[in-house]
């Protein structure tokens, strides 16, 4: 056997695990929120919250969300990136941060799709992307305000903290229309279709036997050099030995010599050309 070169073909064995997109959902949040972290309000966790329920729902809605925040808090909080918050204050807004990405995959699961994959659905991600990021932008300014913002030295009123909120939440939206589009027919073609996948191609000599392909559903073709001659209208019935009969084509000649013939002769001879 010999691998055939990469194709994106979809697999015929179906579609990815939920368990395993849901892990490649993680991945691609944590990475995207490390490689983005200088970048204010330009992350990936809301896009992957959106994707888990709207591809996946049910239970992923928390997991897929959570998962990548809890890996990528604590890598941060370890690398001393995390600020000067004390832990109340950062496990305080955590929750703020955490529910509020949980509430935009369910947002997602909401408004699930039932034809994925197709130009509709990519749609309905991308203006479901708005109000999600509108929300959690909302919610975690309420919960900046509530615990940090409203308290010495700052001091700053709720609508205060809304207006210093609006350039950022401009970001956020820009970046949310940019990834889910783009991230979204990624991750929803692997969802629906599976890997691109290379697969095993047999070799010269295994084609010649035309038996079944690999995955059964096709038959390999039979050797080129065989030709199938139809006999039957060219033979009569006859019960017994047939005599030689000399069949001139435009290859070599063929004998037969005494073949036996049943009563009723419905097959064909395969003659070399």
């Amino acid at each position: 056997m010999v691998l055939s070169p990469f194709s994106f073909r979809p697999r015929r064995k179906g579609r990815i695990p939920d368990w395993q997109m849901a892990l490649l959902l993680i991945a691609f949040g944590a990475l995207g929120r490390l490689l983005l972290w200088d970048l204010p309000n330009v992350e990936t966790i809301l896009v992957v919250a959106l994707l888990a329920g709207m591809l996946l729902g049910g239970i992923y809605v928390v997991i897929v969300p959570v998962a990548a925040m809890v890996l990528t808090d604590v890598l941060t909080y370890l690398l001393g990136w995390s600020g000067a918050y004390s832990p109340i204050q950062v496990f305080g807004l955590g929750l703020f941060v955490y529910s509020g990405f949980v509430a935009a995959a369910a947002m997602g699961a909401g408004f699930r799709p039932k034809l994925l994959f197709r130009t509709r659905a990519i749609a309905v991600m991308t203006s479901l992307s708005i109000p999600a990021t509108l929300l959690f932008d909302l919610w975690t300014a309420f919960g900046d305000w509530f615990l940090i913002s409203r308290h010495p030295p700052f001091g700053w009123s709720f609508l205060h903290v809304l207006e210093l909120q609006v350039p950022f939440t401009l970001v956020h939206i820009a970046s949310s229309l940019l990834f889910v589009p783009l991230f979204g027919s990624m991750f929803t073609y692997l969802h629906v279709n599976g890997w691109p996948s290379s697969r095993p191609v047999p070799e010269p000599l295994e084609r010649l036997e035309g038996g079944p392909s690999e995955e059964g559903l096709e038959l390999l073709p039979h050797p080129p050099d065989l030709v199938l001659l139809p006999v039957e209208v060219l033979l009569p019935r006859l019960e017994g030995p047939l005599p030689r009969v000399e069949l001139r084509l435009k290859g070599p000649e063929v004998g037969l010599q005494r073949l036996e013939l049943p009563g009723l002769l419905r097959h064909r001879l395969v003659l070399p050309a």
